[in-house]
């Protein structure tokens, strides 16, 4: 009897996982136009964003996996320190109608990481050792298989 729950347990564990990649890739060959409208509205999201006077963008990446698309950016910002550079994107990013997600002050302290939701969109900003790292990915079902 164990055995018979250890087999029907197993075959729900590979069917779990084997559904998790087979829908993404299934869902990527049938829709490639939605996928391909993800990308250009983050592109267009990511566009919006107005960056004070003096960042200079030293790395840009559009990175995926099957379904998902992110982006990754860093600033360099030779006129501001660190904080005002935060209080700046605070500004800025709730002028555009993003609220700040809590951050546990452990986690603060450890990365100094803000993060702004806006609808299924979701943005951090944190500090390198010089310069800044801005990752803006779109947060939905796929989202919670990393895909």
């Amino acid at each position: 009897m164990f055995n018979g729950c250890r087999n029907v347990f197993g075959t729900i564990i590979l069917f779990v996982v084997l559904g998790s990649f087979i829908i993404p890739v299934f869902y990527k060959v049938v829709n490639p136009s939605d996928i391909e409208r993800r990308e250009q509205n983050l592109r267009a999201e990511f566009q919006t964003i107005i960056h004070p006077e003096g960042a200079n963008q030293t790395k840009f990446k559009i990175n995926s996996k099957i379904v998902n698309r992110w982006i990754r950016a860093e600033y360099k910002y030779d006129n501001m320190n660190d904080s005002e550079v935060e209080q700046y994107y605070n500004k800025e990013m709730i002028r555009k109608g993003w609220i700040k997600q809590p951050v546990s002050e452990e986690r603060y302290k450890q990365f100094y990481e803000s993060i702004y939701r806006k609808g299924d969109y979701e943005i951090t900003f944190c500090p390198n050792k010089d310069s800044w790292a801005i990752h803006l990915h779109y947060k939905d079902f796929f989202d919670r298989f990393a895909l």
